[in-house]
């Protein structure tokens, strides 16, 4: 079995499948097979024996079925060696047999076969991993969530190109790197072949030929007539098919009613693929009829699970260039893509962003309406997978274009829909985006969103703490929610006033995005500019219950000197509360120094004592904020906190200074003339050695400082057993300082978001159907 299909650059290719020793019959088996050639059991068909009558297969499958378990177990065993044999027909032969051979287990051991058939989708031969994921396709439901999710990953991994494929010595195979630039025979060459083909003449199309027929034809598709197209279909790998019917469609054609059925019904993923390909490239130079025909034949494929994953992958990249070129047919895009989102396993998640792009495209190149059954398709496939999977942002953000696209008596239902699920998740960005586009509303559309914001639901809180964080809340809603629609006009301790504890808090945890998964649906940080006030005043206040939480988002996101001028403006009592976050910030967050506020903080703590207790607690946890020394002075600035800060480390002190000595010993050794290689390099590695067996005594406390004697060992040459030496120790260092950062205790870790509805209760498992 071959690894995951990929390129590999400036190496060898990898050789034709082939034992080192070919597997012979011993003396018994081979006078067995005699006997049963003479017999007229078996006889030789092509290159192999086969059965001699379709009844006599049935017997030995009846005769092959397991009775005991070492009979189980055994046969497991030949079929998994089968498959993987060096033999393109014995493993393509055992693929095929997958699907009885799981008829003839017993009912417990099913799931074995098409555990089998997984690993098939490794093999290096294409048409058996096309069988195994034919049968895995078929029986989908049979499998485990975690297996099913993977549909469209083993989809991906048998839609292959003829550049996947090599030929050596006449076998064909998949290769591990690209063959952009395979070699391509003359149409003069392959001329024979095709006037065979054309005449009804037998010719042998395996694999190694049918390629090099292709390569071809691809640079000359009009030398492609019917019958040829017609035979190299019934090609047992799917990338000989999907590549002919690219061919087949490159150019206008008539009279293939027949192709076109055959490829309609052909569900292997690269057919789908290679179809769409070539009639976007042609679709300017075919007529009405014939878009609507090819168009037919990719529905159908879009029926199938497995094509439909293929096929969203690509028309999700129909507003790119280099991929549609820059007028793609967007016709064909909007008469796809809705069978294609229907039929789309519900594992595929719409994470990208490259759905919404694609579709804001196809909203400004085509008219609105040919677009509602897409937007359709996607509202109805979210409610599909709430109960299963948690939507980011990016799939929940349909508003925009059903406000677009479809009519408001159209869009009434699917905002209801949306609006009336128990997800809060869902609901939140669905208001955040009904908000946004207010004005565009009609009546009955802000009537909606009015009743949702009234409803005695448990989570009515967090639907209006959206509503109010947003960049530009209605005042009509502000005044439904608050009581007062110029309420944002006020400051922040009228504002305050009139929301009451709850409200607020949830206000600022909405604005905040914290605690998850509140930043995850990205209704966080809009450009209101009356929250930054709020969380800057309460920031100021150690007594406020919000305080921790404000004054950490200060922290994270305040503008320049905020921070600062919040440690200046805190009470003394407050000033180690005011560490202690600060210090548990620093640990969750790489980079973010805020030095000057560090600086700031520990100069008001050495006014009043504070210092040492300060840097007890700094000396707990530093291995888990500093990577190297010198990012002391990026934490604590040029003066002598980072001093003192430093000197808690004499140890990787140590290692360091005497490391820059030496290189600079040998830098002026080497100015003085030609050193002799080898003596300078056993002079450094003895230095390096005794460095780390100091280390191992008494270890330093940084991981770079032993990054530090790595590298300067590998610039003289290399010592793996010293190496190894180095890396233990790094690696225990840097075990403690993930450790520490993993230990920091987060401002919202014990808040909990009460009301808050997660309505897939069970995630991962999605069941298709």
């Amino acid at each position: 079995m071959a690894d995951d299909l990929g390129i590999t650059l400036g190496a060898s290719p990898r050789p034709a499948p082939q034992y080192s020793n070919p597997p012979q019959l011993d003396e018994a088996q081979g006078l067995a097979v005699d006997n049963l050639q003479r017999r007229r059991i078996l006889n030789f068909r092509g290159k192999g024996l086969n059965f001699t009558h379709p009844y006599l297969r049935a017997g030995a499958q009846a005769v092959l079925q397991p009775e005991i378990p070492s009979d189980l177990d055994l046969l497991i065993a030949q079929t998994e060696r089968s498959l993987a044999c060096a033999n393109a027909g014995t493993s393509l032969a055992t693929a095929r047999n997958l699907r009885w051979l799981r008829a003839a287990v017993p009912p417990d051991m099913r799931p074995t076969i098409l555990t089998i058939a997984i690993k098939g989708l490794r093999s290096l031969f294409p048409a058996t991993r096309d069988a195994c994921f034919a049968l895995l396709a078929d029986l989908i439901d049979e499998l485990p969530p975690e297996q099913r999710n993977r549909l469209p990953e083993w989809a991906d991994r048998v839609s292959l190109q003829l550049e996947n494929v090599d030929v050596h010595d006449g076998v064909g195979f998949i290769t591990d790197q690209f063959l952009l630039f395979a070699e391509t025979s003359p149409l003069s060459d392959i001329q024979p072949y095709l006037d065979a083909i054309d005449a009804g003449e037998p010719v042998n199309l395996d694999l190694a030929l049918s390629r090099r027929i292709l390569l071809t034809l691809e640079l000359d598709p009009e030398a492609l007539t019917a019958a040829v197209c017609r035979r190299l279909l019934s090609a047992d790998e799917a990338v000989i098919r999907a590549t002919t019917a690219g061919v087949w469609l490159a150019r206008p054609r008539g009279g293939d009613t027949d192709i076109l059925k055959t490829l309609a019904h052909d569900r292997a993923p690269s057919i789908g693929t290679a179809i769409l390909k070539s009639v976007a490239n042609s679709w300017e130079e075919i007529d009405i009829a014939r878009r609507e025909a090819v168009t037919t034949t990719l529905r159908s494929q879009a029926s199938s699970v497995g094509c439909a994953s293929v096929l969203f992958n690509q028309l999700v990249l129909f507003n790119r260039i280099e991929h549609f070129g820059e007028t793609p047919p967007w016709p064909l895009f909007a008469d796809l893509m809705p069978t294609v989102i229907t039929h789309l396993p519900l594992s595929v998640a719409f994470r990208n962003g490259r759905l919404n792009a694609v579709l804001d495209a196809a909203l400004e190149a085509s008219p609105s309406e040919v677009l509602a059954p897409t937007l359709e398709a996607w509202a109805y496939r979210l409610l599909r997978r709430l109960p299963f999977s948690m939507l980011d942002e990016y799939e929940l953000s349909i508003i925009e274009p059903l406000l677009f696209a479809l009519s408001p008596d159209r869009r009434l239902i699917q905002l209801q829909n949306l609006l009336g699920v128990p997800d809060t998740g869902a609901r939140t960005v669905t208001v955040k985006w009904l908000v946004r586009f207010w004005d565009q509303l009609v009546a009955e559309e802000q009537a909606l969103l009015s009743e949702a914001l009234s409803e005695e639901r448990p989570d009515a809180i967090w639907l209006c703490a959206t509503v109010l964080t947003s960049s530009a809340p209605p005042p009509v809603l502000v005044g439904q929610l608050c009581g007062d629609t110029h309420l944002f006009e006020q400051d922040a301790e009228n504002i305050e006033t009139a929301l009451g504890t709850d409200l607020l808090a949830a206000c600022i945890r909405m604005y905040r995005g914290d605690p998850q998964p509140l930043w995850w649906y990205g209704t966080h940080h809009s450009d209101n500019p009356v929250w930054p006030k709020i969380v800057r005043a309460i920031a100021a206040c150690p007594d406020h219950p919000l305080f921790g939480e404000c004054f950490t988002e200060v922290a994270s996101s305040g503008g320049q000197g905020e921070l600062r001028d919040i440690v200046d403006e805190l009470p003394e009592t407050a000033l180690m509360q005011a560490f202690d976050l600060l210090l548990q910030y620093k640990l969750g967050c790489n980079g973010f120094w805020r030095d000057k506020s560090w600086v700031r903080l520990l100069e008001r703590a050495e006014d009043v004592g504070l210092l040492d207790a300060m840097f007890e607690r700094i000396d707990a946890v530093s291995d888990g904020v500093l990577d190297h020394l010198r990012d002391a002075r990026q934490w604590l600035g040029n003066n002598r906190f980072a001093d003192r800060l430093i000197s808690l480390y004499p140890r990787d002190i140590k290692t360091i200074v005497d490391l820059h000595r030496i290189e600079e010993i040998f830098d002026q050794i080497k100015s003085n003339g030609t050193p002799d290689k080898e003596n300078v390099a056993l002079l450094m590695c003895t230095f390096i050695s005794t460095q780390v067996e100091k280390l191992e005594s008494e270890p330093c406390r940084l991981f770079q400082t032993w990054d530090a004697l790595s590298r300067v060992l590998k610039n003289y040459g290399t010592n793996q057993a010293l190496e190894e030496r180095i890396s233990l120790g790094r690696q225990e260092a840097l075990e403690r300082h993930f450790a520490l950062q993993k230990g920091y205790s987060d401002v919202t870790a014990e808040i909990r978001l009460e009301g808050w509805v997660q309505q897939a209760a069970n995630l991962g498992k999605i069941k298709d159907g």
